[in-house]
């Protein structure tokens, strides 16, 4: 982006797949991490014509941690590529860019949670993520 103050919206579509049984506490976190976390971790995975990513969330095999599945669109809708992020790798992300308030749940629709995610600009005014030891 060539304007730096101008803000960037992000659609993010989430939604928990149905073959796992998630508990209030599970639930309370998903929505925690996707609010919180999961914007400012998938900030520098975004490309110029990112419009939207898709995320489904599913626990670990045996019931671990959580994963999410996401998949970028460009606003034609092709897909631009694929990432599994970890949630012990993305909690505590920090990105100076996500404008968590000025970003709003728009309700769910088509058995997904839509999000609109506000970025300040288009810089990478990231940090390395802390990782799990």
């Amino acid at each position: 982006m060539s304007d730096e103050s101008a803000e960037r919206l992000l659609i993010i579509r989430s939604r928990v797949i149905e073959r796992q049984h998630f508990s209030e506490y599970n639930l309370t976190s998903v929505q925690h991490i996707l609010i919180d976390w999961f914007p400012r971790a998938i900030f520098r995975d975004l490309t110029s014509d990112t419009v939207s990513v898709d995320v489904s969330v599913q626990k670990e095999y045996g019931g671990g941690k959580l994963q999410f599945a996401t998949v970028f669109f460009r606003g034609d809708g092709t897909e631009i590529s694929r990432k599994t992020y970890v949630e012990t790798h993305i909690q505590g992300a920090i990105c100076f860019s996500y404008d968590p308030k000025n970003s709003r749940f728009l309700g769910n629709k088509e058995g997904y949670d839509w999000r609109e995610v506000i970025y300040s600009d288009g810089l990478d005014r990231t940090v390395p993520m802390p990782r799990a030891t």
